[in-house]
């Protein structure tokens, strides 16, 4: 199996991110807090729906510069691989915030969140 591809959209500290790697072998390097671990998490969340890093209660929202969550935004990872038969799959995964409004009342709540799971199979 050979990644194609991970593009990750408000994941984390990430706006958007897309990298291309058609299969090649890569290297990520940066200075701290650019987002080497925020990638490796992304890919480990997306497979096994846990941190790469081991973090209890890992989830994957947009916190902001004082640390606290980032509301009303769909966090995002999406993986094209391509498996050693030759067929592409594409994994992806949005955790989505839920919010519901009571009856009589003009404001929303929170109600908790859902992880919506898609996978595509093409086939060569």
């Amino acid at each position: 199996m050979k990644l194609q591809s991970l593009t990750l959209t408000n994941f984390q500290g990430i706006k958007s991110l897309k990298l291309e790697l058609n299969g090649h072998d890569a290297s990520i390097y940066g200075e701290n807090a650019t987002g080497k671990t925020t990638i490796y998490n992304a890919f480990a969340w997306l497979l096994t729906g846990k941190s790469g890093t081991g973090e209890k209660n890992y989830s994957p929202k947009t916190r902001d510069d004082k640390g606290g969550e980032v509301h009303n935004l769909d966090h995002c990872a999406e993986a094209v691989l391509k498996l050693d038969g030759g067929a592409v799959v594409t994994l992806k995964k949005i955790y989505h915030e839920v919010y519901k409004k009571k009856r009589g009342s003009a404001d929303s709540d929170y109600a908790g969140n859902t992880i919506d799971h898609y996978i595509i199979l093409e086939k060569l």
